[in-house]
């Protein structure tokens, strides 16, 4: 059942949409679905008709045209009607096409992964096949629709004639006949060359299926044989001589045989068609209900059409909003103007189309004001047809945004409905129309009235407009009014739930924006219209006389709430751009921190790798010397190779230290700025020696580290939480650098010197931060604090991993929790101290 009636269809020129929306099909019978669309009121099937739009498109998409061009299929459709009794072979070789072009189709979709609704749909037809295959005598049976199909194009030629090697019994009475045609050819090609003074020429025309010679019209009677008729000249005679009258009489026999042939095989072709009537009825339907769903999704490709969200009921029981962003009309649009010229006979609207933004939602009903020729009702008839087509299943041109409800009706009363034969004046139909607007008042009706209160006095206009709005809000429909009646805006302002917006107005330049803005009323604009229209000056200074001074108050505070509104939008405009570019920037910022993440992890595998890779060959190198080692005698040859050996092992640590290092930077945190070390200025004038605890330099590879052991030529160095063995020729210390030896530790409290209750640490890498969690937790202890936090940010959660594992196993700490939220969340740590 359709949501709507024929006069708000024509109302919302829904019909012209469908026609331009056929011209995108590929069949005739996919167009003339198109034009039969209905909008449903059954959520059940506006569902079912959004979910096969919805996976045809993304077929389409995906794979390309899904239906082919392809004519003529209203036509077999009419002949399948009439159980297919009138198919000739030209009509059986339509068919053919129509079958293998819906075979390619089901197969396309026959996939319940990638298109289910379909798929449900094409196992439904394949059943239809096989229980007419099974119903059909043995002779009848083969292959269903599909070997249908290939039969006919194995038994038909192109021009749909039955071939001549159809079956081997035609084959053989063709032979014959061409056969016998030769033979008597040859006859009459000897009777032309004896007789060729009487006879009119030398050819040998076939007359009635015999063979025979043209006779001059005074010849007749000179020689033997019998007259088969005139020429169209009249001065000829179709002459058989008697010496070909058996060998033609044979010709024409096995012809006879022959076209019973033919007669036959089409005969049985027919029959084979008309097993499978309502199986194939149901794959043309079929292919032109998915050919009108690729139209649609052509018209959505070349408009930037979506399916609408649909609107549900809110959990409180409210009814559905209505909300479209970025509407545009269709008929208006400017892409699809040479489709509406050849569709409707006019190309219409070519210029840059302004879209729409309106939402009802608590505020169900809206009066619509503003300037005369401003788009009220382009704007009214944009949110009707949009429904109609979201109800249809179609796809709408507006954003991705929009929502849109499933209604039980919509009533648009729009322009002149007038009935001269009806007896019906402009005013009278409009209130039978209104009548109609009463009764199907509802939640889950659409309302869309053009011009309230037009057509009687503005007074008792005003009345019935007010009074049909207090209806509608009191009854919760959803409805838009156009106006130009103060009265009326004013109650929608005055109203809980309904509201009132106006179509801009540039009080500069005199012209319509097109934008719809919701606030306070517009003004109707008229002598400004007028004026555009180019009426006569002097007739629009003395309306300008009459109108008033308090009309000309009314128009001044209008324009300044007109540049008002201009401002606000302009502004409105720019946070729209502003924020898209910080979106934007965002967005930037998030893709290149991945990609930095994605480049450390690279590193750290490859430098993984490359540690592993020096392990190995390092190891085998000390395996071949220890080897070596072993098998030579003892003596000063021997401790020689010690030396190498340690040496070489001394390279090892050297080679895993550097790669160590690297892979330790590499696995810094992304989102912390880098950290550097202070660095004393080398002194190339003073060597220091080298002692416990002191600060060290890596000579080649410079890196810094703590001296924890001295052992002979080798050395052990704290690198960031890491034992690294080097030679200690390598190293050199740092001035400044040195540590108290270990002794005794004696700690007092320091009165001149607080500690603050909080360490931050964002921005700096795990092993610098352990350390000056360190000093901190100490300086903390010292000073007999019993809370503290630690402020170590989000990031990559890396830091806060290592600064809660630390904390776990301090011996100072009793505790430790994540701040809350006001302090910080996870991105710190509260510490109680022991």
């Amino acid at each position: 059942m359709s949501c709507c009636s024929g006069a708000t269809s024509e109302a919302l020129e829904f019909s012209s949409l469908l026609a331009v929306l056929a011209g995108f099909a590929s069949t005739d019978a996919g167009s003339q679905a198109v034009r039969a669309i209905e909008p449903a009121t059954d959520r059940g099937e506006v569902e079912r008709r959004r979910v096969r739009y919805a996976e045809i498109a993304h077929d389409v998409e995906q794979n390309g045209v899904l239906v082919p061009s392809l004519d003529g299929l209203l036509d077999l459709r009419d002949h399948l009607d009439g159980d297919g009794r009138g198919l000739g072979g030209p009509e059986l070789l339509d068919l053919a096409a129509a079958i293998e072009v819906s075979e390619e189709v089901l197969e396309r979709l026959e996939n319940f992964e990638a298109t289910p609704r379909c798929a449900a749909e094409v196992e439904t037809l394949r059943l239809m096949e096989a229980g007419a295959e099974e119903a059909a005598a043995p002779g009848q049976q083969g292959g269903g629709c599909a070997g249908l199909a290939s039969r006919l194009r194995r038994m038909l030629d192109r021009r749909g004639e039955v071939r001549d090697d159809a079956t081997p019994r035609l084959r053989t009475l063709v032979r014959d006949a061409r056969r016998t045609q030769a033979s008597v050819e040859a006859s009459l090609q000897v009777y032309v060359r004896e007789h060729a003074n009487a006879l009119a020429d030398d050819s040998t025309p076939m007359r009635g299926g015999r063979l025979s010679v043209l006779l001059p019209s005074g010849s007749r009677g000179r020689l033997a044989g019998l007259v088969r008729g005139r020429s169209a000249s009249g001065r000829s005679f179709y002459f058989e001589p008697s010496e070909v009258v058996e060998g033609n009489d044979e010709l024409e026999r096995i012809a006879s045989d022959r076209d019973i042939e033919r007669t036959r095989i089409l005969a049985e072709l027919v029959a084979q068609v008309q097993v499978l009537v309502p199986a194939i009825v149901a794959r043309l339907d079929f292919l032109a209900a998915v050919d009108a769903t690729q139209a649609a999704a052509r018209f959505a490709g070349d408009v930037d059409a979506v399916l609408a969200t649909v609107a549900l009921d809110d959990p409180a029981g409210r009814a559905p909003v209505l909300e479209l962003r970025g509407a545009r009309h269709p008929l208006l649009d400017p892409r699809l103007a040479d489709r509406r010229e050849s569709a409707l006979g006019a190309a219409g609207n070519r210029g840059v189309v302004v879209p729409l933004d309106l939402k009802l939602d608590d505020h169900r009903t809206l009066v619509l004001t503003g300037p005369n020729a401003g788009g009220k009702t382009v704007a009214l008839k944009t949110v009707g047809l949009l429904c109609l087509m979201n109800q249809a299943g179609l796809p709408v041109p507006a954003a991705r945004e929009s929502r849109l409800p499933i209604l039980d009706h919509v009533v648009a009363v729009v322009g002149d409905e007038q009935s001269v034969l009806d007896e019906q004046s402009t005013f009278s139909a409009r209130l039978l129309r209104l009548r109609e607007v009463w009764r199907r008042a509802g939640p889950s009706t659409l309302v869309l009235l053009d011009e309230v209160g037009a057509g009687t006095n503005p007074e008792e206009g005003a009345a019935l407009g007010i009074a049909l709005l207090e209806g509608l809000v009191e009854r919760g429909s959803l409805g838009i009014l156009t106006t130009h009646l103060t009265q009326l805006a004013a109650a929608a302002l005055e109203s809980q739930a309904a509201s009132c917006a106006a179509m801009g107005f540039d009080p500069e330049n005199g012209l319509p924006t097109y934008r719809l803005v919701v606030g306070p009323p517009g003004g109707s604009q008229a002598l400004a219209l007028a004026r555009r229209l180019g009426l006569p000056p002097a007739w629009l200074e003395r309306a300008e006389h009459f109108l008033g001074s308090e009309h000309q108050k009314l128009r001044r505070v209008l324009e300044r709430n007109e540049r008002l509104r201009e401002r606000l939008l302009e502004r409105e405009a720019e946070l729209a751009r502003l924020s898209a570019e910080t979106e934007a920037a965002r967005a930037r910022y998030e893709t290149g921190q991945e990609s930095l993440r994605a480049a450390r992890r690279r590193l750290e595998q490859a430098l993984g790798r490359e540690v592993d890779a020096l392990r190995r060959a390092n190891r085998r190198r000390l395996d071949e010397a220890l080897a070596e080692l072993s098998s030579t005698p003892r003596g000063p040859g021997k401790r020689a190779f010690a030396r190498a050996a340690s040496s070489l092992h001394g390279e090892l640590d050297r080679d895993l230290s550097a790669a160590a290092d690297r892979a330790s930077l590499a696995a810094g945190d992304v989102d912390a700025p880098p950290h550097r070390e202070p660095e004393e200025p080398p002194r190339p004038d003073e060597q220091r020696p080298l002692t416990l605890g002191a600060r060290v330099r890596h000579g080649s590879l410079g890196w810094l580290g703590e001296l924890v052991e001295l052992r002979g030529d080798q050395a052990t160095v704290l690198v960031r939480g890491k034992r690294v063995r080097t030679p200690s020729a390598d190293l050199a210390a740092v001035a400044g650098g040195e540590r108290p030896a270990p002794g005794r530790v004696r700690v007092q409290r320091s009165q001149a010197d607080p500690v603050e209750a909080e360490l931050l640490l964002i921005g700096q890498q795990v092993e610098p931060a352990l350390e000056s969690l360190d000093a901190y937790l100490d300086r903390a202890l010292a000073a007999g604090r019993e809370r503290v936090r630690v402020v170590h940010g989000h990031g990559s959660g890396r830091l806060r991993r290592a600064v809660r594992e630390h904390l776990r196993s301090h011996p100072g700490v009793a505790g430790f929790d994540p701040a809350p939220p006001s302090a910080g969340g996870d991105g710190a740590t509260e510490v109680v101290l022991r």
